[in-house]
């Protein structure tokens, strides 16, 4: 649960910065004002490190269930492939016979 929690504040930080960035644009493409090489370099570092930090929460992140094997079973959830049934079972429910 802190997870989750900790990914969306993350994200709606994220989300903040680049509304506030665009808006930051805007403003100095419509006053013609030019950003020295300095601020630019700040700029393109903190977006890397925002790239970095999503990427982190998403390996962080394991949707259950989300793995799939190559029959489209769900092995995490205790599904095995049956060849004689030609289906998705789980062994202590279903017999593959």
């Amino acid at each position: 649960m802190k997870k989750i929690i900790l990914s969306l504040i993350v994200a709606s930080m994220l989300l903040s910065c680049c509304t506030s960035k665009n808006a930051q644009t805007s403003n100095k493409e419509q006053t013609g004002i030019k950003e020295d090489p300095i601020t630019q370099k700040i700029d393109t570092t903190m977006a890397e490190a925002e790239k970095e930090v999503v990427s982190d929460s998403v390996k962080v992140q394991h949707i259950v269930g989300g793995d799939r094997d190559e029959h489209g079973c769900i092995p995490s959830a205790g599904y095995v492939w049956c060849e004689k049934l030609g289906k998705c079972i789980r062994p202590w429910e279903e017999k593959c016979e």
